[in-house]
Order: C-alpha cells, then structure tokens, then sequence
C-alpha cells in the first residue's frame, strides 16, 4: 500500500508542471528566462510553448526511471532497494517540478529571486537524499556509481556505495551552505570544487577496491 502511494505521489508531482503551466499558458509573457549566467544575468529564454514541453520532463523522468529496470540485466536485485529506487525518483520528480515553478515564478516576478543560490541549494539537497540512500543500492546498471570497476564487481560495488554515501550527503551539506554565502562565480566555482573533490573521491575508491577485491 505504501509503494501505491508513492508511486500516486510522483506522477502527480510529475504531471503539475504541466497542469500548472497549463493554466498560466494564456497569460506568459513572449519570452520566458530560462538560463542565467555566472553574473546572475539572463541569457536564454523559453517561448510558452517550449516551456510547456519543458513541464513534461518530470513525467518523462517519472516513467523513464520506472520503464528502465525491465531492460537491465540485473533487474531482478532491483527488488532489494526498491523503497530507496523510489525514494530517488520521488526526490528527483520533486527536484524537477521545484524548477519548473521556479521558471514560472519568475515569468510574472523576474529579478526577484536569486537563482543560483536557490538551484544549488536544491542540488545540495538532492545529494543529501542520494547519498542518504546509496548504501542501499544494490547492483545494477542505471542507478549509483557506475564506475567500470563497481559493474564489474558486486563487492567493489557494494563497498563503494557505503564509502561514498556519507560523503555525498556531507557534499550536499555544504552546497546548501555555499549556497547561503556565496553566488556567482565565487559560487560556480567553490561548487565545482566540492564537486569534483566528493565525487573524484568516490571514483577513486571505486578503483582502488576493485583491485583489492581482485586480489582478495
């Protein structure tokens, strides 16, 4: 009954954006900012319809993660982490649908909303659920670390998502209090920084137990 409930949430999580969009669609404006610069300056923009077909992306999301399973061969160890394989599309469903109000809201607000700090806020947020969950991961080949060292290996795998878990959820920590102190370039780049250390990090280790592993 909780796995249909969850399931229930994320499609109308997932369907939102385009009911939402729907609904504002007559009164859009002709140009929609939908990219921002470094310097927190607009320089892309949405026609109402491109932000229409935008809003379908957390649906597509929603049954591309749901479809993808029944064509991985190691579908069957699916069944071991299938409260957190939800989780992760909840949290991804949710982190789409957020952005795509975000675009709205500035449709009819523009300038009003600093949106880099808010995105890597949301981003660090998503890196607390996922490496929150990642120690649950069982062995497959769409959602993890999917190193050529953790597919190889089960026990590479296995090690290699207790190891990186607490580090992604530290990482996330630290882009949401990067996103309170800092914006900009002083945040593009402290975020790529941290970025590249926890996750460099987690590749790393990947290897490095794959070839303990081979030797064990």
């Amino acid at each position: 009954m909780k796995k249909n409930k969850t399931e229930i949430l994320i499609y109308v999580l997932a369907a939102l954006p385009v009911c939402i969009t729907l609904l504002c669609y007559l009164h859009l404006p002709a140009q929609i900012p939908s990219h921002w610069n470094v310097h927190g300056d607009v320089d892309g923009f949405l026609s109402p319809f491109g932000l229409l077909l935008f809003a379908l992306l957390p649906l597509f999301l929603a049954l591309m993660m749901q479809l993808l399973p029944l064509f991985d061969p190691k579908r069957k160890n699916y069944a071991q982490f299938s409260r957190a394989f939800a989780a992760v599309r909840l949290t991804l469903v949710l982190f789409f649908f957020l952005n795509h109000c975000i675009l709205l809201y500035n449709a009819f607000w523009p300038g009003l909303l600093q949106i880099d700090s808010i995105l890597m806020a949301m981003m660090g947020g998503l890196f607390c659920v996922l490496g929150n969950f990642m120690p649950k991961f069982r062995h497959n080949y769409f959602v993890g670390i999917r190193t050529p060292w953790t597919l190889a290996n089960a026990e590479c795998w296995r090690r290699t998502h207790r190891f990186a878990g607490p580090l992604w959820v530290i990482a996330g920590l630290l882009l949401i209090v990067l996103s309170f102190f800092t914006h900009g370039v002083v945040l593009l780049w402290s975020t790529t920084a941290v970025l590249t250390l926890f996750c460099g990090a987690s590749i790393l280790y990947s290897f490095f137990i794959y070839k303990k592993c081979g030797n064990d």
